[in-house]
């Protein structure tokens, strides 16, 4: 059982961690989805001075920036979880090879 604080301490830590990457995450969102919409708005526009390719390949650098804070959210929830795992698979191998 004195795993147990440890085990919730780890798990405030990436929740706090999960919350600033989440909030940053949500800008980033919105705005690739601002550049989208005003770009769709002006599509005449982008049309007219051939800057289809260009404004792709804005967008897609965009969503690269995004793929990066994704995979670190993935990575740390994926530490969290097969952390809290081992440690509860750990505590209950010491209980049980203890009891007689």
């Amino acid at each position: 059982l004195a795993i147990v604080p440890v085990m919730g301490c780890g798990a405030m830590a990436y929740g706090r961690y999960a919350k600033r990457l989440t909030k940053g995450l949500k800008e980033r969102v919105a705005e690739a989805v601002g550049v989208a919409e005003e770009r769709v708005a002006n599509i005449r526009t982008v049309r007219l001075f051939g800057q289809e390719e260009e404004e792709a390949a804005r967008f897609g650098e965009m969503l690269d920036g995004m793929a990066g804070m994704v995979e670190r959210a993935a990575h740390g929830e994926g530490l969290l979880m097969g952390g809290l795992a081992f440690s509860g698979f750990t505590a209950l191998l010491a209980v049980s090879s203890t009891t007689p």
